[in-house]
């Protein structure tokens, strides 16, 4: 057991993620966080600048425009952390950007940083991260699981493709690139669907020659919100299983393969022995997200992929009872109970509901862009837009860039949304602090 400091690292590029983070990692004694940003042109308004624990903030190159000063600012960095506490920091990353970059120079920044999933904190597992070789150490252990799908990892793989008979099928990166070149080229979204042999050769041929390396999968068709099943589960180091929790994607924007912006909390006790055998097989350790998808087709339960990084809205689950990040840190400082139970989500929790308040409001007005400005007043817009968002009673919905624990960016929050969106100011406060 340690009551020493620890230092551990936050890296920001996807703001309701790194905002997670923060206070995630402030809720646990004895550690020293240090956050680490960059930013872009065009990048979103860093609504993160505003939190109470934004306080030790350390700025570095942005990893897409110089990949050598990034590189240089990380080790220097990574040097003075080590000095400092004579051991080496719990890096977490907020997007696959931060993910792909410490893979990508794992030799170097290993000797400065620890990353979760190695039960030792030597490896950087990128092994998982891939798609590619991901799918192929389950296929080894847990056949059964596995979707049709092929790996293209260079222009000399493009030939899979002829032997490839069942449409329609989606094309995926297997890992992204540091600038996400692949959603940028696709609107936004994760994958794409191709309805004929036509169409994925045109597809595969034109991100093959990009440098992206590609996974070819089944289309799975969902008839349900409840066929697609987020789970989230956090593993020791003996790969053992210490929390698990599901989720419900009610709103995917943009649709199909889009990312989540309204969640439900919710428990599929019957996928916990699956989940186990995914974790040993791949021998995780730390917070793992698996993506489980029903074929009600075929009657068979798939996994669609993994996410070896913090999901999007890990501090909700932390703020209902299931400390993902927190674990991860108590085990760092050796500090954690092996002898407790798994923990679950309480029937209290479940039914939760989480929003992205930003992006449910973008897609509300988007959805109402043809109403009359000159018959719709502030009030009305903004009570129609609560509406919208009333997925649960009031008390069971939370928002991912406001929590208690952080109360600057509550105002921060709500004159973001009534400069942004028109919304009236005070509907919006009460709205949010309603309990």
């Amino acid at each position: 057991m340690s009551n020493e400091r620890v230092p551990i690292v936050a890296i920001r590029a996807n703001d309701i993620c790194f905002l997670g983070l923060l206070r995630s990692i402030n809720s646990v004694a004895h550690v020293d966080l240090h956050a680490l940003t960059f930013s872009w042109v065009g990048a979103p308004d860093w609504l993160s600048d505003k939190s109470i624990y934004a306080n030790k903030v350390y700025s570095i190159s942005n990893p897409a425009d110089s990949e050598e000063a990034s590189l240089d600012d990380l080790i220097s960095y990574g040097k003075f952390l080590k000095k400092t506490y004579a051991k080496k920091p719990l890096v977490f990353c907020s997007s696959d950007v931060n993910l792909i970059f410490f893979h990508k120079y794992e030799k170097i920044l290993s000797e400065y940083y620890c990353l979760p999933g190695d039960r030792i904190y030597k490896d950087f597992r990128s092994d998982i991260a891939n798609k590619g070789l991901f799918y192929e150490k389950i296929r080894a252990h847990l056949p059964d699981l596995v979707l049709d799908n092929i790996y293209l990892f260079s222009s000399q793989c493009i030939k899979k493709i002829n032997n490839w008979n069942s449409f329609p099928c989606v094309i995926k990166p297997a890992e992204k690139d540091l600038s996400q070149s692949f959603y940028r080229f696709n609107n936004g979204l994760k994958a794409i669907k191709c309805e004929d042999r036509i169409s994925l050769k045109k597809n595969v041929e034109k991100f093959l020659s990009l440098k992206h390396k590609l996974i070819v999968q089944e289309f799975i068709e969902f008839n349900n919100d409840t066929d697609e099943i987020p789970t989230y589960t956090y593993f020791d180091k003996n790969h053992s299983l210490r929390i698990y929790a599901n989720g419900i994607k009610r709103i995917i924007s943009p649709p199909k393969f889009g990312t989540a912006i309204a969640l439900e909390l919710s428990y599929n006790k019957e996928l916990i022995l699956i989940s186990k055998k995914v974790g040993q097989a791949i021998s995780w350790h730390g917070p793992l997200m698996i993506e489980f998808v029903i074929d009600q087709k075929k009657n068979r339960l798939k996994i669609l992929e993994v996410n070896t990084r913090p999901w999007l809205f890990h501090d909700f689950y932390r703020q209902r009872g299931l400390p993902f990040i927190p674990m991860m840190i108590e085990e760092y400082k050796e500090n954690l109970d092996y002898s407790k139970n798994l923990i679950v989500p309480s029937s209290e929790a479940i039914g939760s509901f989480n929003f992205d308040i930003i992006k449910m409001a973008e897609l509300f007005l988007k959805n109402n862009k043809n109403l009359s400005k000159s018959n719709y007043t502030s009030n009305k817009l903004t009570d129609d837009f609560i509406s919208f968002c009333s997925y649960s009673c009031r008390s069971k919905s939370f928002f991912a860039q406001i929590s208690d624990d952080d109360p600057n960016l509550t105002n921060s929050i709500v004159e973001y949304m009534e400069k942004t969106f028109g919304f009236n100011k005070d509907l919006i406060f009460n709205w949010i602090l309603q309990d």
